[in-house]
């Protein structure tokens, strides 16, 4: 397998000052928090503890295959026949001038992607996102217990209706409280069910993925949630997750676990048993190890037997197609 590189650029790094020192026995108790340290430096630890052949670099190379995220890119790079690009698309910001991508939403894989973004052009190949080690699972002294329920996450992603004092007043009603947690996104000891709807009424988070989820299921609590396209691609199951479309449909439906304990439980044990067959890290890095010495290679030579003269052709045309998308950006403010 041809060593492969991610890049990590210095001006990054007095966010993450911890990267100078941390070592392949150490790097789990660092935190990784945003989209480019969990897709960049989350995975390249992952990857290079399990043994493959790759390394973390601050500076792009000359020549090589590089997975990158397009919050760490320049805009227009400079022309290189000798770089493959790889980009790490955790969200809707695609990296149009990478030469493959690996996505983390079903939606963007190369099955489904052509159904919402006819405009994509380069392959793609879809990889569950990492469940970190650092979640800590719901208490097993806690029970039967149904009182605390936790939204994970920034405040600007839940919907209004669910930061409102009247939810959290109808909640209190029935002994409920309703927590919002940021900073400590993987600690769900004290928790007994995980809510999250980004909007109701519609569907949303086309791009994003399904993380809160499997988060949830790994913690051992039962999800409420929004209509997300990725966590409707993942549901195989009544017991996944329930979702609502509106205030009382999520009133309701938390009254509902409240009351039925036995319908709680196979929720819990049902989400634990699909993180362990499906979103485990041994599981994921199979999938990456299939990527890696499979999808890529067969991409890497198709991309190497183009001329010099095609590959600037196509980087052109995507100045071109960056160009124009910025202007009619500036021209719509």
């Amino acid at each position: 397998m041809k060593k492969f590189f991610f890049y990590f650029p210095n001006h990054q790094h007095r966010k993450t000052p911890w990267i100078k020192d941390v070592k392949l026995d150490n790097w789990k108790k660092q935190n990784f928090n945003s989209a480019l340290e969990i897709s960049i430096l989350y995975t390249y630890f992952v990857l290079k503890n399990y043994g493959f052949n790759c390394e973390l670099v601050s500076k792009l190379p000359k020549k090589g295959i590089v997975f990158v995220n397009n919050k760490a890119m320049r805009k227009i790079p400079s022309f290189n026949p000798n770089l493959f690009l790889i980009n790490m698309q955790v969200d809707k910001t695609r990296y149009i001038f990478a030469d493959l991508h690996v996505v983390f939403n079903q939606a963007l894989s190369c099955e489904l992607d052509k159904a919402f973004n006819t405009s994509y052009l380069e392959p793609s190949f879809y990889i569950p996102h990492w469940v970190s080690d650092k979640i800590i699972k719901r208490s097993k002294l806690r029970k039967n217990s149904f009182d605390n329920i936790i939204y994970m996450g920034a405040n600007g992603n839940l919907s209004s209706e669910f930061k409102s004092a009247k939810w959290k007043n109808d909640l209190k009603q029935h002994g409920l409280t309703f927590n919002i947690e940021r900073k400590k996104w993987y600690d769900f000891e004290n928790f007994d069910l995980s809510f999250f709807v980004r909007k109701t009424g519609v569907l949303s988070g086309i791009h994003k993925p399904a993380q809160k989820l499997y988060n949830s299921w790994a913690a051992g609590v039962p999800v409420i949630c929004g209509n997300e396209i990725e966590i409707l691609l993942s549901r195989k199951s009544k017991y996944d997750f329930l979702i609502v479309n509106n205030y009382d449909e999520a009133l309701n439906k938390v009254l509902f676990l409240k009351k039925n304990n036995e319908f709680r439980n196979k929720m819990i044990s049902n989400g634990l048993e699909r993180y362990k067959r499906e979103f485990s890290t041994d599981i994921i890095i199979k999938k990456w190890e299939f990527f890696l010495k499979k999808f890529l290679p067969y991409e890497f030579d198709r991309w190497q037997k183009r001329t010099k003269t095609k590959k600037f052709s196509i980087y052109l045309s995507k100045c071109l197609s960056k160009l124009t998308t910025d202007l009619e950006t500036k021209m719509k403010v």
